[in-house]
């Protein structure tokens, strides 16, 4: 638990989430909470993306592009993540627990 602060702005734009799921493009995106638990993002461009407390337990994100996105918060368990560009990107308080990050890239990170 913890109370989340902010939960009620920190909403995805449902439009975005599905833009990703779609076509893998979602730079500068909100995905801010969103449930992308398993998700296949592989190369997936979230460059700038808003993943603020996201649930991406299990996801693929393997050679992802996520330059300063911004995963305070979120979950990333079990998260597959080799060859991502992590060049910027804040995972403060991220849970990257079991997390795969052979050869991730990073740079200016913010852990």
């Amino acid at each position: 638990g913890g109370i989340m602060q902010g939960t009620i702005a920190q909403a995805a734009n449902p439009d975005h989430v599905q833009r990703l799921l779609k076509t893998n493009q979602c730079p500068g995106c909100d995905l801010s909470g969103a449930a992308l638990k398993d998700a296949n993002l592989y190369g997936a461009n979230l460059v700038n993306a808003n993943l603020k407390n996201a649930d991406l337990s299990g996801a693929n994100l393997g050679s992802a592009n996520l330059t300063d996105a911004d995963l305070t918060g979120a979950k990333l368990l079990e998260v597959y993540l080799h060859a991502a560009i992590l060049d910027g990107t804040n995972l403060s308080q991220a849970d990257l627990s079991r997390s795969y990050l052979r050869e991730a890239n990073f740079s200016h990170t913010t852990k």
